[in-house]
């Protein structure tokens, strides 16, 4: 069993119980390469138990029109989070308010993941948002290893998750 990292409370069987539910019944994962590139995140947010993470994971994926900006969609509540910067160009970043998709405007509420890992580290220094924002919630390891120096954030922004900037070594300015 995968998820043999819980201690076998009833708690963390119900908990076992809803990811497998989450990865067997709404995975929206469309090729084996999208698996394989979030295989690392979502097996440590199937760690921690962070339901809310793994679904957001299992979503689908989009990219802005420019195809530098991915999101992870939610078509039922027509929200995105922003789950990766394609173009390692970027220097200052404007996450906007809404990404379209198929003719749908999704209200951009979240930061899980800009794809900063050891190997791939986006060249960003300065993170703004729109002026009217709806990003509420920054996930743990949304910042990692990235070369951020600069970051602005919206008054709609809520929650700053555990290790939302880890190993952000330039980070000089919230």
């Amino acid at each position: 069993d995968k998820l043999e990292f819980f201690v076998n409370t009833e708690s963390s069987i119900n908990k076992k119980k809803e990811i497998r539910e989450l990865l067997f019944n709404h995975n929206q994962l469309r090729s084996q390469q999208e698996l394989s590139e979030i295989h690392d995140i979502l097996k440590e947010a199937c760690k921690k138990g962070d339901i809310e993470l793994i679904e957001i994971y299992l979503k689908e994926t989009i990219e802005d029109e420019t195809k530098d900006l991915v999101f992870k969609i939610n078509k039922t509540n027509k929200t995105a989070s922003l789950f990766k910067i394609n173009n390692k160009r970027i220097e200052h970043l404007i996450v906007p308010r809404t990404v379209k998709h198929e003719s749908e405007e999704y209200l951009i509420t979240n930061i899980c993941w800009i794809g900063g890992t050891f190997f791939y580290t986006p060249n960003i220094k300065t993170i703004k948002f729109a002026e009217n924002s709806s990003v509420s919630t920054i996930y743990g390891c949304a910042f990692s290893y990235s070369n951020i120096e600069e970051i602005y954030f919206p008054k709609s922004l809520i929650e700053l998750k555990e290790g939302w900037c880890y190993n952000t070594k330039n980070l000089k300015k919230i």
